[in-house]
């Protein structure tokens, strides 16, 4: 038996996509998942609702969110 760490992301929809690698042969294999249940602070929280509720400024580019921000 070998072994092979990936790294991959929990969607919002509870699942996990992985890509092997060309070198891993066809057959049956057994997943592991770890993974580490970090959960925000009320700060982080609430900024994650706003955005998802469109209540954040959007820029148009990085220089223009930094002119505004040199302009505060």
């Amino acid at each position: 038996m070998q072994a092979i760490e990936l790294q991959a992301q929990i969607t919002a929809s509870h699942e996990i996509h992985l890509k092997l690698p060309e070198s891993v042969t066809a057959s049956v294999a057994k997943v592991i998942v770890m993974y580490e249940n970090i959960m925000p602070n009320q700060e982080t929280f609430n900024a994650i609702e706003a955005a998802r509720n469109g209540e954040v400024q959007r820029y148009e580019s990085l220089n223009a969110m930094w002119a505004e921000l040199d302009n505060d």
